[in-house]
């Protein structure tokens, strides 16, 4: 899965299906919002809907909405040329 921005910088990457991030503060709402949006979207947590928040990873290659933390945005913006392989 791979941002948006990223795919300025790196024309391969315009392969990929897009995707949607979602950051939130914190560890807890990330997670739960993942699961709650998941549930009302008739699915499980790491289908169509996940989360990464830390080390920590709930998703698949057909996740389409994932919900990061903040941090976690900006350390795989900075440090990653593919983002949530």
């Amino acid at each position: 899965m791979d941002f948006t921005f990223c795919q300025y910088r790196n024309p391969e990457l315009y392969k990929c299906k897009p995707k949607i991030v979602v950051t939130q503060p914190r560890r807890i709402a990330a997670k739960s919002l993942a699961k709650h949006v998941a549930s009302e979207r008739r699915g499980k947590c790491g289908a169509s809907v996940g989360y990464r928040i830390g080390q920590e990873k709930c998703s698949s290659s057909s996740t389409q909405l994932v919900y990061v933390t903040t941090g976690n945005l900006l350390q795989v913006s900075c440090f990653a040329q593919k983002i949530f392989k």
